[in-house]
């Protein structure tokens, strides 16, 4: 069995496939959630799997946990059954690609290279193309109340990488860009010949 862990999904490209979706539930069991799409407050999951274990699930869970808040489930329940979640989500998506390109090109504009370009979701990953070390650069930016997160902290073993992982949403800051601009000229100039 697989479980696929998507809580991020409902902000992705529609078309994005997921291991549930190509297996048909028959091995993956599909985990997600409404906190990132609806509200961060109302921490109510769901999980799809195959009949054969459902039970089995709902049982562990019951036994380990008891229940859930009944009402944030039924805040859940009301806002999926008047059928305006959809709807939320495809505005929800606008606006992600809205500020994702904006971000896009603030980071560009700044020195920074992007990983890649994604359709969906609210992650950027980024790096100084002088390859720096992010964790200095990360207590640099600290020092100006900007919070950077460097890629290592995302890494099941904490292996380090020239990579920063950018929020699209947290991203309108012109401080920010400011700080990531002065970094990239610092070390442009470190590099200089003398």
């Amino acid at each position: 069995m697989i479980i696929e862990d998507d809580i991020f999904g409902g902000l992705a490209d529609e078309n994005t496939p997921t291991l549930a979706h190509l297996d048909q539930l028959e091995r993956v069991i599909f985990i997600s959630s409404f906190s990132k799409t609806i509200s961060p407050g109302l921490r109510v999951g769901f999980l799809a799997c195959p009949a054969k274990i459902a039970a089995r699930i709902l049982h562990l869970k019951m036994a380990s946990s008891l229940t859930s808040s009944s009402m944030n489930e039924a805040i859940v329940h009301t806002i999926l059954a008047d059928g305006r979640h959809r709807l939320h989500l495809e505005r929800l998506r606008e606006k992600l690609a809205t500020t994702r390109k904006t971000a896009i090109s603030s980071l560009e504009a700044a020195g920074l290279e992007i990983f890649s370009y994604p359709e969906g979701g609210m992650f950027l990953w980024a790096r100084f193309c002088t390859d720096l070390d992010p964790v200095p650069v990360a207590r640099k930016a600290a020092e100006q109340a900007i919070m950077l997160a460097p890629g290592f902290l995302f890494s099941p073993n904490q292996r380090q990488t020239s990579w920063l992982r950018f929020n699209t949403s947290q991203m309108n800051s012109p401080k920010l860009f400011r700080c990531l601009a002065e970094i990239t000229s610092s070390q442009n100039n470190a590099q200089k010949p003398r």
